[in-house]
């Protein structure tokens, strides 16, 4: 999706078809990473749930600290949870995280969503848009209810911390496979 006529919206200084490239490498090898350890325990014994299901929190830590590492000084990253509906306010997803960024001065965010498939209703693996265009070019709403900045990380449950570890080591095995086979 070309999103070039959206970034005016605010000043992000990015490409966001490269990023959405990127996205949707992090997106492949994640999906090599995630496993029972890191999802959620909560969405263990969920039926027939695709694979992203009960990995949006780990998978949205993943994305603040990877791009807070280059965008914090001008943009606001946050890691956001609340739930996700459909334009006529039926609640797609329950429970959900996702990462939003954004100028500091700017009210409209950029919202950037690696794991949107666990509804059966959203078929994109991957949705970046910003927020006051998601309804329109998506046909979602999220809702924030919850908001996490990197304090709020230092403070999170040991099972959390642990099940975001275990990601983390999981891609970094893999990126360094992949660096061994080129």
């Amino acid at each position: 999706m070309r999103m070039d006529k959206y970034i005016t919206k605010i000043n992000l200084n990015l490409d966001l078809d490269s990023v959405y490239q990127d996205l949707c490498q992090e997106r492949y090898i994640l999906e090599r990473c995630w496993s029972r350890l890191t999802a959620h325990p909560k969405t263990l014994f969920a039926r027939k749930s695709p694979i992203s299901k009960g990995q949006c929190f780990v998978t949205s830590m993943h994305l603040f600290y990877k791009f807070n590492r280059y965008l914090a000084k001008k943009h606001l990253i946050t890691i956001k949870r609340g739930f996700v509906e459909n334009k006529h306010g039926s609640i797609l997803i329950e429970d959900h995280c996702w990462i939003e960024i954004g100028s500091k001065l700017e009210n409209d965010r950029l919202i950037i969503d690696l794991t949107a498939d666990q509804s059966d209703e959203i078929s994109d693996k991957i949705l970046i848009s910003f927020k006051s265009l998601s309804k329109d070019l998506y046909g979602l709403r999220y809702v924030e209810q919850r908001n996490y900045n990197e304090n709020d990380l230092y403070r999170l449950s040991f099972n959390t911390k642990i099940r975001f570890s275990l990601l983390l080591d999981e891609y970094d095995k893999y990126k360094y496979l992949i660096k061994k086979r080129a």
